[in-house]
């Protein structure tokens, strides 16, 4: 710390230190001769400053640097001492008990010496502490008077307060422009994020109104189509309305929807079937009360009622599947030869559905327990 307060007294902002001091081997560059260098740095020193203390008089590296110090002609106000360590209270002590020998026998006078070893604890418990660094400046100050000669103390404090000055304006000035660069970032950056947003709810709307265009194109073309086809109509609406629930889409399901063409009326009870003739001309009804009825499936005329089961019809339901490929219609054999028919069996009737590459008979036989 009191290298750091020596070195950094008066210090501009734009420097790492005001005044180079050397300290011994620990400001050498590796891979150099030490003795050499360190002789080399301290040949082109000003001042030796001497930490003074029972370990420096019986150091031999602080002996060698005195020696070498003391070999050339320099003036004795050139040494100053800085006692770190020691119960001592007047030059002779610290000459006889806390200085190398060299620099003990080649002071002719007391040299500039300043007591430092009540801020010892100090120093070593909080190293950084800005604090104790002013308290040390103060204590330093004739050593600085003697490193910045022939400058009074007034008018280095007179300097010192404006560098502060400058360094803690350029401080916040660079604060300032940090913050303004920071916010003009973020700035920047919600303004691409509220771009982005845009760019993307423009993106999904304009997929909306392609699904919706899609839809009434599709529902126009049912609409065409109905009077044609009304399964192809039918097919091409449900596409319409599962691109978008528009109102065209909703109206071509609903016009390409079988519509009602004839209501059968007439049974009392219960009507647990009704399916149609082969011919899809016919319709038979079956009800709970023993009756069938069979009508006509374009107007809903009554063509004949069934009567004399004693027991509801049908009484069983049996589905049989045939897969003819050429298309033709099984005589009533056909099914007798396979084990369905027997002599309970009152009527039956054939439903057939035409799929894409062959006819699919499906045989519903209407069995009673007669």
């Amino acid at each position: 710390m009191i290298h750091s307060a020596l070195q950094r007294f008066l210090c501009p902002w734009y420097k790492l230190r005001a005044k180079t001091i050397f300290r011994d081997l620990s400001c050498m560059a590796a891979g150099s001769s030490l003795q050499k260098e360190l002789f080399n740095r301290m040949d082109r020193s000003t001042h030796l400053i001497v930490l003074a203390s029972p370990e420096a008089a019986h150091s031999g590296g602080m002996q060698l640097e005195a020696n070498h110090w003391f070999s050339r002609l320099r003036g004795d106000g050139q040494v100053l001492i800085i006692v770190t360590d020691g119960e001592v209270k007047s030059w002779e002590d610290i000459r006889e008990k806390l200085v190398p020998p060299a620099v003990r026998s080649n002071l002719a006078s007391e040299p500039l010496w300043i007591p430092l070893q009540h801020r010892r604890s100090e120093i070593l418990a909080n190293p950084n502490s800005l604090e104790l660094h002013a308290l040390l400046v103060e204590d330093l100050k004739q050593v600085l008077l003697r490193l910045h000669a022939p400058r009074s103390w007034e008018e280095l404090h007179g300097e010192e307060r404006p560098q502060k000055r400058r360094a803690l304006t350029i401080i916040w000035t660079l604060a300032l422009v940090f913050l303004g660069l920071a916010l003009a970032a973020g700035g920047f950056a919600f303004y691409a994020q509220r771009q982005k947003n845009a760019a993307i709810q423009s993106a999904a709307e304009a997929k909306r109104q392609q699904y919706i265009a899609e839809s009434r194109a599709l529902a126009a073309q049912a609409e065409e189509t109905v009077r044609r086809d009304q399964a192809a109509a039918l097919n091409l609406a449900v596409k319409a309305w599962q691109a978008a629930r528009t109102a065209e889409a909703h109206t071509a399901v609903a016009n390409s929807f079988p519509q009602v063409s004839a209501v059968l009326q007439g049974h009392t009870d219960k009507v647990l079937s009704a399916l149609f003739s082969p011919d899809g001309q016919r319709i038979v009804t079956a009800r709970w009360d023993g009756t069938a009825r069979v009508w006509n499936a374009s107007s809903g005329q009554l063509l004949a009622t069934l009567q004399g089961h004693t027991d509801n019809v049908p009484g069983n339901l049996l589905f049989v599947r045939l897969c003819h490929s050429i298309g033709g219609f099984p005589p009533p054999m056909m099914m007798g030869s396979i084990g369905l028919l027997e002599s309970t069996v009152t009527e039956y009737l054939i439903n057939v559905i035409l799929s894409k590459c062959f006819w699919c008979l499906v045989i519903e036989v209407l069995v009673s327990t007669v």
